[in-house]
């Protein structure tokens, strides 16, 4: 099928979801005026224009035969939460443990 790539070669793992297309009712799948910019973003980042992308677009990581191959796998999020963040998900176990 092909050679394999060097043991110690990074990869790169793109979570792409925020692409610039949205899905409109009774049309699809519809390229928005941020699609332009957000492919050239990404392929900036491939071709190692770009080399600061934060982890939760881009993983840059060593990876064997055997490993993940998803970008959720690598990212970790090592954002701290916020005030808000907390309390929506104590209101969201709260809410969980009553419904019946």
């Amino acid at each position: 099928m092909g050679e394999p790539h060097l043991k110690d070669k990074l990869v790169r793992f793109i979570d792409f979801k925020d692409d610039g297309f949205e899905v409109k009712k009774h049309l699809g799948l519809v390229e928005t005026e941020r699609a332009k910019d957000r492919r050239s973003y990404m392929l900036d980042c491939w071709r190692d224009k770009i080399t600061d992308a934060p982890s939760e677009f881009m993983v840059r990581t060593q990876i064997e035969d055997t490993d993940e191959w998803i970008h959720s796998f690598y990212y970790y999020n090592d954002g701290i939460p916020t005030e808000q963040d907390f309390m929506n998900s104590i209101a969201d176990y709260l809410t969980f443990g009553t419904v019946k």
